[in-house]
């Protein structure tokens, strides 16, 4: 094929091999968004890469939809497109995680192409002033679902721990520490205040979680307990 581009265009024609899926990542890294295959139009790729976009008032600004998967600032998104890929990887994980590397790719493969049919994107905000979207490459999208496929299990190990030790339970001598949650008490206490404004606070990312998921929230609440030095205590019998 380079054989038949005249002479004098070969130096501004660049070859990428692999999927279309690929190749519109590869696109992307050049500053050109993605492009429906049957539609052709002209594209001024961007040299100096995305902050050349960020300064550019062009058509090629990413504006997300309800779809798009979103990352960015350390925030877990409440995006449908976020919540949808979260189903996916708690219905998906157990597969991938007792699956051979093949396996494992073909599973995170079908995540990322069930996300695409239904419109979305894995965009990623690349500004701290105001939001700047960029897709984000094939190879960085498949390492954050494998590892939202390898935390799933770490979440509902750590929830199912600490799920056992309250089962169990353990005699507690002296004192209740001032963080510790006492149940079966009808006064308050500094720890019973500081579950209720956890569970007040975290509520409405609980309640926008997927039933796959909410054990994320709980984990986090008894952590922020722990972080205090409570415990949580009931009379024994």
């Amino acid at each position: 094929i380079v054989k038949l581009i005249p002479a004098k265009l070969v130096a501004r024609n660049r070859i990428h091999c692999g999927s279309h899926l690929e190749c519109q990542y590869r696109l992307c890294s050049f500053g050109i968004s993605r492009l429906p295959i049957n539609e052709i139009k002209k594209v001024t790729p961007y040299p100096d890469g995305d902050e050349a976009c960020r300064n550019s008032s062009s058509s090629l600004t990413i504006e997300p939809n309800a779809n798009d998967v979103l990352y960015g600032n350390n925030k877990t998104s409440n995006n449908p497109g976020n919540h949808y890929l979260r189903d996916l990887v708690a219905e998906s994980w157990q597969v991938y995680d007792s699956g051979s590397n093949e396996t494992k790719r073909v599973i995170l493969d079908g995540i990322v192409e069930k996300i695409h049919n239904s419109g979305g994107r894995f965009l990623r905000n690349t500004s701290t002033v105001q939001p700047y979207w960029v897709e984000s490459p094939i190879e960085e999208v498949r390492t954050k679902v494998a590892r939202m496929c390898r935390n799933q299990k770490r979440t509902l190990k750590r929830a199912s721990s600490l799920q056992k030790n309250v089962i169990d339970g353990t005699p507690i001598t002296g004192d209740p520490l001032p963080y510790d949650v006492i149940f079966g008490k009808s006064q308050n206490t500094r720890g019973k205040e500081f579950l209720q404004h956890l569970i007040k606070e975290r509520f409405d990312e609980y309640d926008a979680l997927d039933r796959g998921t909410k054990a994320t929230v709980v984990v986090a609440v008894l952590e922020a307990i722990k972080g205090k030095g409570g415990r949580f205590l009931q009379p024994a019998p």
